[in-house]
């Protein structure tokens, strides 16, 4: 690792308790080189008076991901020191049966190709001209063969994300102003 690269770990968490598990590993890890967050999407949501507004939700609920500037060893060994005296269930993921802690690159790259500066994976806006769809803002533009699913109703989209080895369904916010012949 680069002196000012930094890997990136997934803890499972009980849902719910993301960031009462964010606020200890703040408290625990104070001097350290950790930054606990959460993944976000920002997504429509229409309320019964059939007012839009966005929100921002969990990703992942479930999982606290966690970027380091430790080397692997270090963080492996105080991560496991604060799962082994924290009160609730925590698992700190890897790859299958390996050893392998930290986020495969190209997976970590993906998710920041999406994200902002804030871990938020911002609500994309497109036009569907027969029977393609064509975004036209946001971090979709370009990457429309990965939506499997578009929900223009609920002005949502499904797509596909690696994390860990797995392929994990996610819905991303997805605004089709238009429909065109």
């Amino acid at each position: 690792m680069r002196k000012d690269e930094k890997d990136w770990y997934v803890l499972f968490v009980k849902v719910g308790y993301e960031m009462k598990v964010i606020d200890q590993l703040h408290a625990c890890f104070q001097k350290e080189k950790i930054n606990p967050f959460l993944p976000k999407i920002e997504i429509f949501h229409k309320y019964s008076n059939g007012h839009i507004q966005m929100e921002n939700k969990i990703m992942f609920p479930g999982y606290v991901f966690i970027e380091s500037t430790l080397n692997s060893v270090d963080f492996i060994i105080k991560i496991n020191e604060f799962i082994h005296n924290y009160k609730a269930p925590l698992k700190l993921l890897k790859y299958g049966d390996s050893y392998e802690y930290s986020m495969r690159q190209d997976e970590k790259s993906i998710l920041q190709n999406f994200c902002n500066i804030d871990f938020c994976i911002e609500a994309s806006t497109g036009l569907i001209k027969g029977k393609k769809t064509i975004v036209i803002n946001g971090p979709l533009k370009g990457r429309e063969n990965i939506i499997k699913k578009i929900d223009r109703s609920r002005r949502k989209a499904l797509i596909n994300i690696n994390i860990m080895g797995k392929c994990v369904p996610i819905t991303v916010g997805l605004d089709i102003m238009k429909k065109m012949p």
